[in-house]
Parts: C-alpha cells; sequence; structure tokens
C-alpha cells in the first residue's frame, strides 16, 4: 500500500510530504521500544512530538509517522523531518482509531 493511499482515506494532515510503498503499521510511544521492535517500511503512530522521532525514523527504516490525538511537531522536528526526508502527517483521531481504520484497510 501507498502511503498516499492512507493520506487520503485517513484525511491526515501532511506536515511533510512524501509518498512510500509500506508494509505494516506499529503503535507506540517509547522510542526504545519502537527501535527494537518496529519493522521496517512501517506506518508509526505515536503522540511524541520531538525530533527524536525523525531520528528514530531514519535509523529503523520507517515510511512514515503519523501523529494522532490532535498534537503537533515541535519545529526543529518539522525541519529535521524535512532535512532527512522523513514524512509526518498528523490527525485529530485517537491512536486506537487510526490503529483500526488502518488494520480495516489490510494494514497488519
Amino acid at each position: 500500500m501507498r502511503i498516499s493511499e492512507i493520506k487520503e482515506k485517513l484525511n491526515l494532515t501532511v506536515v511533510n510530504d512524501g509518498d512510500l510503498e509500506f508494509e505494516n503499521g506499529y503503535v507506540c510511544d517509547l522510542l526504545s521500544v519502537v527501535m527494537g521492535k518496529i519493522q521496517p517500511k512501517s506506518v508509526w503512530l505515536t503522540v511524541q512530538t520531538h525530533k527524536n522521532i525523525v531520528a528514530v525514523a531514519k535509523m529503523a527504516e520507517i515510511c512514515a509517522i503519523i501523529i494522532c490525538d490532535g498534537f503537533s511537531p515541535d519545529e526543529d522536528t518539522v525541519e529535521a523531518a524535512k532535512k532527512e526526508g522523513v514524512i509526518i502527517f498528523k490527525t485529530e483521531k485517537k491512536s486506537f482509531e487510526v490503529a483500526g481504520l488502518l488494520y480495516n484497510m489490510g494494514v497488519k
């Protein structure tokens, strides 16, 4: 599935746009757990907004970050995402709701 498909279907707000093919989803707010457990080519759902999420995304080969629950990334995070080419979206929806919607779309 492509990032652009979920952007449209979930009505996500673009922070730093892009379009990649992804295979999995993961929901977690502890960076150390994400680093150890997320699979490459995943979409990561979190409420974290600081620029360390960009570093984790690059290191773990994450396709996109969706910041949930109405949180917005810090300016440092946005600048780091642009510099590193990390796709970030945000949404007012709760992480649980986004995970359920992605699951219903076939993302496991």
